[in-house]
């Protein structure tokens, strides 16, 4: 038995307290020296107690057996090593006491436990060979063994392996275990040298467009230098075909074609070099979505100039119509990949059609530009509509109390020609425009 304390760091608050009580020593004057012993003992006594409590001590017994997990890498890299490793678990045995216990996990991919916890000295002939070797997961393999030692004993894992991980973390897995109180010992073993090269990781941008330039990027890792043969292909017809030099470590390509035709386009890469050991990681697929040109639905006036000759150099597909053309439900807007508003004033959209736009571009992804002009932002009856809130700009004229007052009369003609949607337009603008008036302005109606 022993004590420890969990954070004895917290002693050194010993020091400033052996000032403090000192000096209360010299300066307490009105104290005899009988009563300043006594006080001074006291004060020191329970500041020792204080600080004590606060490093919290504890009693630690001492434990004769010990717990040892072997976590053997059974990895593909670790091919023709398992032999070699029960050997040296056999040989490990050879100074286990009766009461120590062991057990022995499997790890690659994922991990499993290849003999459970027990205190005889028998060991398995081989391992399983269930594990999925296409992985070496440290991570996982040490948090089984940490989740299978006996509780409050103590505790110690052993990692026969190569020491390539490919998967999972194992310093913060190492962390946990010393915060545990668990050993976390390591065992070179060295596989069997096998010449493999893979294709590690393939880009392709996941939405294109016809006509467009497609970049695909490959990574071919490889633990020698050596030539090899490269396939690209879509939809299963050979796109590229190229002879590398590829050299041991990471080689980054990239290729480079045209996208023809509209739809889904799945490629697939394919490496192929002489004394490859595992062909399962020699090809990858990307897939991407191939559209037609970009569409752009243009609205403008008839007698406005506008954008549209621009708009067709870029090779888009424009639909020029004006305001009064406009959709009148959700599915005219999200076929288009973009809307453009050149000096189109709010009275001739509508309320109701301006909800729609706002819907596809926050709901559907669809883009939204408004030109500039005397019928747009402000000018044009934006303020406080489903419009103002897509664009980056606020309507509202910023430094009002510098502004003179004003006077505004609104004439509405309600003749006969104006019935129907003309009157109804006419009052939404008549109702935006005294919205934007302060409280200095006057208004006036007719």
């Amino acid at each position: 038995m022993g004590l420890e304390f969990k954070y004895p760091i917290l002693f050194v608050l010993l020091i400033p307290v052996a000032v403090v009580v000192f000096l209360f020593y010299l300066q307490a004057q009105s104290f005899s020296i009988k009563d300043k012993r006594i006080i001074a003992t006291l004060r020191s006594l329970s500041f020792l107690f204080l600080i004590a409590s606060l490093t919290i001590p504890q009693l630690v017994h001492k434990i004769d057996e010990r717990n040892v997990v072997f976590v053997a890498d059974v990895s593909a890299s670790m091919k023709g090593t398992d032999e070699q490793m029960l050997d040296w678990i056999s040989n490990s045995l050879d100074e286990k006491r009766e009461k120590d216990g062991f057990a022995i996990v499997a790890m690659g991919k994922e991990a499993g436990v290849e003999q459970a916890f027990h205190h005889q000295s028998e060991l398995i002939q081989k391992f399983s060979g269930e594990i999925d070797p296409y992985d070496t997961n440290y991570e996982k393999g040490i948090q089984l063994a940490q989740s299978i030692l006996p509780t409050q004993r103590n505790g110690r894992v052993i990692l026969l392996s190569d020491g390539n991980e490919t998967a999972g973390d194992l310093l913060a897995t190492a962390r946990l275990l010393k915060q545990k109180g668990i050993v976390l010992d390591y065992v070179p073993i060295a596989g069997e040298h096998e010449s493999d090269m893979a294709i590690t990781e393939m880009e392709v941008p996941p939405i294109l467009y016809e006509g467009e330039t497609v970049q695909i990027k490959l990574k071919i890792t490889s633990n020698d230098e050596k030539k090899a043969r490269l396939k690209v292909f879509l939809n299963d017809s050979e796109l590229i075909r190229k002879e590398l030099e590829v050299k041991e470590g990471t080689n980054l390509y990239t290729f480079t074609h045209i996208a023809e035709n509209t739809g889904l386009h799945v490629y697939r890469a394919e490496v192929n070099a002489e004394e490859d050991a595992f062909s399962e990681n020699n090809q990858l697929f990307s897939v991407s979505n191939v559209k037609g040109p970009p569409r752009v639905l243009a609205v403008q006036n008839e007698d406005e100039p506008g954008h549209f000759a621009a708009l067709k150099a870029s090779d888009m597909v424009v639909d020029q119509i004006t305001p009064e053309l406009l959709p009148s439900n959700l599915s005219g807007f999200i076929q288009y990949d973009s809307i453009l508003f050149d000096n189109i004033s709010a009275t001739d959209v509508g309320e109701n059609k301006m909800m729609l736009i706002e819907r596809a571009v926050k709901e559907f992804g669809v883009g939204f530009v408004m030109a500039g002009g005397d019928e747009a932002y402000g000018l044009g009856g934006y303020f406080k509509t489903p419009i103002e809130d897509l664009l980056p700009v606020h309507m509202e004229i910023k430094g009002k109390e510098e502004l003179p007052s004003l006077g505004l009369v609104i004439v509405l003609d309600r003749s006969g020609s104006m019935e129907g949607s003309k009157l109804s337009l006419a009052k939404e603008a008549a109702a935006r425009s005294v919205e934007l008036l302060r409280d200095k302005d006057t208004l006036g109606f007719s």
